[in-house]
Order: structure tokens, then sequence, then C-alpha cells
């Protein structure tokens, strides 16, 4: 961490001229108090201290000067924000003025500019009008590598901001951090700042949405997606732990770290010591736990070193046999990337494979065809189609595909991806095709096609799978400082030997190594004291359960005084993906609170893999499908679906706000609902999704409108395509959504083509009035929206203008104007009152009675049935110089006083007189 890190904190609460801030300086001043926490120097102004706009200006230009081109600086100003007449924004001082030095642009420009003596600055705005700062022009241009002014802003460039809540959300962001609630991944060095932006801007959504009040929406500085993720240092991770095999994870593909995964929590000691020990060992100087499978460690790590002619092999077995530890430990130790940081697990056992340069690995768990795919022709440079690609490679790669049976699509991947992979050949030499899965029938194609490269693990002689499990439960046992020492050794043997007997004795659907790795998990956890009667620890070798439900049973008995453990097991039994992170998992669980779910998460920590989200988030997945088909049992999925949603509502009851929603649930809210299409329907989703999910799932005309860009242009682009589709509802739903500003324009589409438009009000619901080609006039009203009515049907001829109101019609057409009473009898309804064509009309209020106004200068009295005229000379309400009659007429209105008046043009406003 630097120590050249410095934050301005500026609060202002009174103004000459302006509405007062109270709320200024103790916001600020809770914000400096959780910077300090996170190693930053801060200067707070004194709530008394006056502050005008030419000494706020000079003091960020100073406060920039000082910290220098080493140092990290945040500024962040609560004030009053001002655009002038050239559009430029500013921050307002005490004095109720602005300076040129508090021109928001030139503070950017001013680090921008001077790369080689500024620091790299973060600008929290919480001004009105803010998110001009983060769109000005030339921030396109800059790289994102080369930018040194960041900004963060409380609300977008057209908006105000209110009650200094973007300040408030980001104390209380950086003191969840602190305090370790928003669960960063521990390999991660810095917070990614895009991260703190949206937990920034989620946190300010829900603020508002509790409060009941106006939503703002955080406008932050954009970012390339498509250039590597920046490590800008302005929030440093508390919980930051340096780890090799973590520090080399962002390096491979996503396919690949599942490997990495399980080695940390599966394979390496460390994990079975944790509970035990109540810390964090040190990796550096523990041995792997891997032990056993000998044999096949000899026919798989030669064939991996392109030493015999076998193209296809499979690793097959039941759950918890060791598929995944067999073929993540050769992975690990052929891989360029991972060979050294994972050394420590592979390099002791029987035969490792030498690193391998032409190499793909992938995880299949939850990954489709297309994407274990991808992540091949990435892994090995290649592009097109993937069969094709690999075929013109140059020598034979070699190929490993773990969890076949955990795929998206275990079949389809066998036939339209293995499969064919298999069949290419290099001359006399194959593509070599390492896949490991259950011995499931559906596989029957992939492993006739293997033949005699089937390596299964069910079928291992029981002396030797005996001796393996014993071997292995002696190493978990012993790296355990307690049990590694003269006098429990023989206790432990004993143990290890018992606990092999019992599992081997017999056929069993559930693999030895698993259980036996659990039971002696759940006994290093229990017993915090080792056994040393060699006696006991036979009879406690003999109680081993038989099956991981079994186990998963036992050790939660022992737990009795921690109620969420299983509550919060069965809620992971349905994450997706890599993954559901602590805050989604609280909701899934119904975990009361942030600590709870954190502290029970520590607790089940054996039995779960860890990922990082993409917003550096830890996310938490069962470690085996075994323990999940188990916990499925025990919780419905529409029960877990429901309680994610309730994440979504800031308060119970509350609507849905789908802008609050984590990555994690934008992401896998489809394959959780148990009515997709219903989810689809919903207009919060739609805009917040991840456009790569719904382009399969879309109607072609929301796709052709589907922005893949900010959600806010998202949001006007599907409106206008949904109402085009027909889907009016969802145009309506999409202009008015929870906790969001409404759009500036509604739209609604007439399903025909329309010459004539007009609207009016009546009893306070707004309609509309269209009419075309066809001389017909409809009318529909638009909130909510309804279909269109014919209300009046003429001649046949094209109407060129119409107007209403709720008592009164006019229509133009070619051959003049025809006012039509809509309470008359018939036949005494439509009259004639112009016989030329006209090409405006509008139905305003004069004096009272309702009046026609005809091409902006003839207006027609409905109620006397003649047309007004007007004093030659019209007397100004303001003192302007009189103008002559007739004037082209813009408007007509009534003031509240009961005055009558007439506008034209810009300037005049006359009174209007009858006759």
């Amino acid at each position: 961490m630097t120590d050249n890190r410095l934050a301005l904190c500026i609060g202002l609460c009174s103004f000459d001229g302006w509405r007062a801030l109270p709320f200024a300086h103790d916001r600020s001043d809770e914000l400096a108090a959780q910077l300090t926490q996170l190693g930053y120097r801060c200067s707070v102004l004194s709530p008394e201290f006056p502050l005008s706009a030419d000494v706020l200006g000079e003091m960020v230009r100073a406060t920039i000067a000082e910290v220098g081109p080493d140092g990290i600086l945040i500024v962040q100003v609560l004030s009053h924000g001002h655009i002038t007449p050239s559009g430029t924004l500013h921050v307002i001082g005490g004095d109720g003025e602005y300076h040129e030095f508090t021109d928001v642009e030139r503070w950017l420009k001013n680090v921008v500019d001077a790369p080689g003596r500024a620091p790299l600055t973060l600008f929290l705005l919480d001004i009105c009008s803010a998110g001009n700062a983060a769109r000005l022009s030339w921030q396109s241009h800059i790289d994102d590598e080369a930018n040194r002014a960041w900004v963060i802003a409380a609300c977008a460039p057209d908006e105000a901001a209110y009650s200094g809540r973007m300040t408030q959300a980001a104390a209380n962001v950086l003191r969840d951090l602190a305090d370790g609630r928003l669960d960063i991944d521990r390999s991660l060095r810095h917070v990614p700042l895009t991260t703190v932006a949206q937990k920034i801007r989620r946190e300010v959504g829900r603020l508002a949405a509790v409060a009941q009040a106006i939503p703002q929406e955080v406008t932050a500085s954009r970012i390339d997606i498509s250039s590597e993720p920046l490590d800008l240092p302005f929030f440093p991770n508390p919980w930051y732990m340096e780890n090799p095999r973590r520090l080399v994870r962002p390096q491979v593909d996503a396919g690949v770290t599942p490997f990495l995964d399980d080695l940390d929590e599966a394979l390496d000691p460390q994990h079975f010591l944790h509970r035990a020990l109540g810390r964090q060992g040190s990796t550096g100087d523990m041995s792997g736990c891997f032990s056993g499978r000998s044999r096949e460690l000899k026919i798989l790590a030669p064939w991996l070193n392109l030493q015999d002619e076998v193209g296809l092999r499979v690793v097959t077995g039941s759950p918890g046999v060791g598929k995944s530890a067999l073929i993540g430990v050769l992975v690990c130790a052929a891989h360029p990337l991972l060979r050294k940081p994972t050394a420590t697990v592979w390099e002791h056992i029987e035969q490792a494979p030498y690193v391998n340069h032409r190499m793909a690995a992938v995880h299949a768990r939850g990954r489709t065809v297309a994407e274990i795919s991808s992540s091949i022709a990435r892994q090995l440079g290649l592009e097109g189609s993937l069969p094709e690609a690999i075929a013109g490679l140059p020598a034979p790669p070699v190929i490993v595909v773990d969890a076949l049976d955990e795929a998206t699509n275990p079949v389809a991947t066998m036939n339209e991806l293995l499969i064919p992979l298999v069949r290419i050949r290099y001359g006399d030499e194959p593509l070599r095709l390492l896949v490991g899965m259950r011995p499931w029938d559906e596989f029957a194609p992939l492993r006739d096609l293997a033949s005699d490269g089937v390596l299964d693990l069910d079928r291992v002689p029981p002396d030797r799978l005996r001796r393996d499990v014993e071997q292995y439960v002696s190493r978990l046992l012993t790296s355990d400082h307690r049990w590694d020492s003269l006098d429990t050794i023989g206790a432990a043997h004993t143990l290890a030997r018992a606990v092999a007997q019992e599992l081997t004795s017999s056929p069993s659907e559930w693999g030895a190594f698993l259980v036996a790795g659990l039971y002696t998990h759940h006994i290093l956890n229990v017993y915090p004291e080792p056994i040393h009667d060699q006696a006991e620890a036979a009879r406690l070798g003999r109680r081993v359960p038989q099956t991981l439900p079994e186990v998963l049973e036992l050790d939660l008995s022992t737990r009795g005084d921690k109620p969420w453990l299983r509550l919060v097991l069965t809620a992971l039994a349905y994450a997706r993906g890599e993954g559901m992170p602590a805050s989604l998992i609280r909701h899934a669980a119904e975990v009361p609170s942030v600590e709870s779910i954190l502290s029970a998460l520590d607790d089940v920590r054996f039995y779960l893999r860890h990922s990082t989200e993409s917003d550096g988030t830890t996310l938490y997945r069962l470690f085996h499908q075994g323990l999940t088909d188990h916990l499925r049992q025990q919780a419905s999925s529409e029960q877990v679906y429901d309680r994610l949603l309730n994440s979504l509502r800031p308060k119970p009851g509350d609507p849905l706000h789908w802008h609050l929603a984590e990555p994690y649930l934008l992401r896998h809210a489809l394959d959780h609902a148990p009515d997709p299409d219903g989810l689809l329907a919903d207009p919060g989703f739609l805009i917040e999704a991840d456009p790569s999910l719904l382009r399969s799932r879309l109607g072609p005309l929301l796709l052709a409108a589907y922005d893949a860009g900010d959600p806010s242009n998202r949001r006007q682009g599907l409106a206008v395509a949904a109402s085009l589709h027909g889907l009016q509802g969802l145009a309506d739903a999409l202009a008015d959504l929870p906790g969001q500003p409404p759009l500036p324009t509604i739209p609604l589409w007439t399903g025909q083509p329309f010459t004539a438009i007009n609207t009016y009000t009546a009893d306070g619901t707004s309609w509309v009035v269209l009419s075309g080609q066809s001389g017909e006039v409809y009318f529909r009203q638009l909130r909510p929206a309804t279909e269109a009515q014919v209300l009046y049907t003429g001649d046949a001829s094209p109407v060129t203008a119409v107007a209403a109101n709720q008592d009164w019609l006019a229509v133009a057409r070619e051959n003049g104007v025809f006012v039509i009473d809509r309470h008359g009898a018939v036949g005494r309804r439509e009259r004639r009152i112009v016989a030329a064509p006209v090409k405006k009309l509008e139905i305003g209020e004069l004096g009272g009675r309702a009046v026609l106004m005809v091409d902006n200068h003839r207006i027609f009295d409905f109620a006397t049935d003649s047309w007004l005229t007007f004093s030659r000379q019209l007397k100004p309400i303001r003192p302007e110089p009189p103008v002559p009659f007739p004037a082209a007429i813009d408007q007509i209105c009534t003031t509240p006083f009961g005055e009558t008046v007439i506008r034209s043009g810009s300037t005049v406003i006359a009174l209007v007189t009858s006759g």
C-alpha cells in the first residue's frame, strides 16, 4: 500500500442565495472516516470554514499539485452544481458564486494534460448535473491505460442530485469493504473501480427506494470493455492474501480455472487444516495430499508426453472415485502456466508429465458446447470452425475435457465436439483427447471409441484401492501437526487402515476417496485433541459412513448451535455457473445478516469451491455434484428463485428493482426461473440483463433494437421496438420502471399510417386523436394505453389536420374544416366552417369557453358558433410595444387568475378581446 494516498473531502452546508445543505459536512466526514481505514490521509473542511468559489477551486488545484505524479488522490465534493449558458459545469462555493477555478472540466484537464506531474485522481462529484463530467467529448479519445482522471458522479448529466445520497452510498460501500461484507476475493490486491462504482450505484438506488425519494442515476467514467481490465489502485483490498495459485488464475482461460480451484480445496492440506488450526496456513511448506493411482499415473503421464499411440483416453467411475483429482493433478503438472504455482501438489506423485505447450484443458461443468469449443480455441490460438482449425495444426495437440457429465448438454458435447475431434489425425498420429466422465449409458459411443484407452476407477483391485485410501487418509491426518508426533502416529495409521478397510470391503456407488476425505475432515474438525489409543482409533475408523450424504449429515449433526449451515448449503445446491456470491446466498438461504452468512460460509468452507466474479467478489459453489443432488431434495428451485428475487426489493412488498441486481442474478436469472418466458416479459430484467444471454431468446424485432451499450439507451430502444411489435403493455412498463426516472417519451404504435395526430386531456386522462388517408378518425387512451376506436367516419378523403376535446372534434380536409359535436343529435352534429384547405387545428380555452384555432390566426367559438374578432390594437400584459393584429397565434391559455391570453412568437403576450 502506497504511503502517498490523499483524499480531499469538501461538504458545503450553507450558501449565499442558494438552498442550504445541512447534511453535507456530516456526509463528507463519514466518507473521510472510511477512506482513512483504507490508508488515505484525509483533509476534511470544517463546516464553519468560509469556502468561497475562488478558494474552493484553488484548494483543488493546490491539492493536485501537492500529491504529485506518484500519488493517488480522491477529490470528493458535495455542493450545488451549476451549468453555465456555455454548457460548463461548475461547483458553487459558499459565497453562492462560481469561478473559473470551479470549472470541473478544468480540474479533469489539469490531471489529464499533466501525466508527469499530476497524481492518479478519482473525482467523487455529488452535485447536480455531475454526469456531465463523465461524458465529455474528449474523454472517449483517451485510452484507459493513459487516463489519469476518473469520475464517479451522483447523477446523469441532466439530473439533479439529492440529499448527499451518493456520498452516503460511497461511505456505506467502503465501510462494507473494510468490514469484509463486500466479500472481495482475496486474490485481488485492489477492488476494481468498476465494482465500487456499480456498488455505489446500486446503493444509491436502494437508499432512494427505501426513502421513496426521486431516483437518480449514478454515472461514471466509461471503460473500454474490450481491453484488459485495469488494476486501478484507488481502493486497496484489506483482505488481500498473496497466493501463487490465485495470482496465476487471471492469466489462464476460464475453462482451465476450475482445475486450479479444485487443487486449492481438494488436494491441498491447507484446506483440511483451515478449520482445525483456526487460521489460514502457509502454502509454501506444504506438500499435496494426492496419493495412490500409481497405475493410472504411469499410463496417463507418458500419454501426455506423447509416448504412446493411443489417441483417446477416458477416465470414468462413480461419484467421488477421484476422476477429477487424477485429471486435475496431471493438468496442473503439464500446463505451462499452472505447473510452477502448483508444484507442491503434484511433485510428489508417482509419475508426473512434462510441461506441454500444445495443450488445452476445459472443465465442462455448466458449459455449453459453444463455450467448451471457444475455450479450446482460445487456448490453442485458433479461429473459425474448431475441428477444421485443429486439423490444420502442424502437430497434434493434447485436449483435456473433464466433467463431461456436468456439461449443460453432455450428449450434444460428445456428439458435436468430442467425437469429431477423435477422428482427426496427423498422418499416422492421432489427436490426443482425455475425457473425464461418469459411467453413464449415454456415453457408450465415446467409451467404445476409446476401447483399451478406458481407465475405469471403479474396477481398481480392492487390495490396491485399500492401500491407496489408507495412504491418503494417513497423509491427511499427519499433515495436521497435532497428529504428526510419535505419540499419535500409530493411532493415525490405525484410524486410516480402519477407514480404508470399511470403505473398500464391498462395492459402493460412492467413491472411497471422497467419503474418506470428508470423514477425515470431520474428525479433524470435531476432535480438538488427537487420539492416542489405537483401539479407540480403530473403533472410530470403523464408524465411517458409506455415502457422501451420510458424512454430511454426521458433520452437520455436530454443529447444532449453527442453524444457518444447512440452509446455506441447500441454497448453494442451486448455484449456477462458477457459483453464487455471499450477498445472494444470504437471500436464498434467508440468513438475516451479512455477518451471519459470512460466518456460515466459513464454517462450511470444506464443502465449497471458490472463484471470482467479474466484479471481484467471491463466488461459492458446492464441491461435488453428489452433494448437490442430496441437498436439492431439501428445498425447491421455485423457493430459491423467489428468495433470490427478494434481493431486488428495497423493502418487503416492493416491486422488483432490477437495476439493483448483482452480476450473478443478471447472468443466471433465466436458469433459475421456473418460467423463463415470463421473466423475458419483465421490462426491468430486459433492460439490465447481459445482452449476450438474450440474443437467442428475443424475437427479431426486439433483437434488432437491443442496444448492447448503456441500459438507459437500451430502455428507450426496447420501448419503441415493443410498441412496434404490438407489445404495448411492455412498452408502457419500460417507460415507468420501479426506482428509475420515467422515460421522456412513451412510444405508442398505432398499427397503421396516419397523416394527422393531436392530443387532449379529459378528467385527468390523456387521449390521442389520429386520422389519415382513409378519412376515419380514431381515438385511444394513452396511459394506460387502449386499443384505437373509431370516433368519426367522414367521406374517405385524406385528413390533413385534426383536433378534439371531450365535446368537440375538428377535422381538416382538402375541401375545408368540419366541426363535429360529439354529443349532438345524429344529422345535426357536423358542419363545415371553412371552405378552403388549412394546415393546423388546435382546440383550446378562451374565457372559459372551448374555441378552435385555425392556422394560427383565426379563432372559432363553439359556444356562439361564430368567429372571434380582435381590436386593432392589443394591450400587452407585459410592458412591451403594442402589436398590430392580425398576427400568428401560437398558444392560447388561461392564467390561474382567470386571465385569458394568447402568445404570438416568443416574446409577445397580449390580452384578447372578443366581439
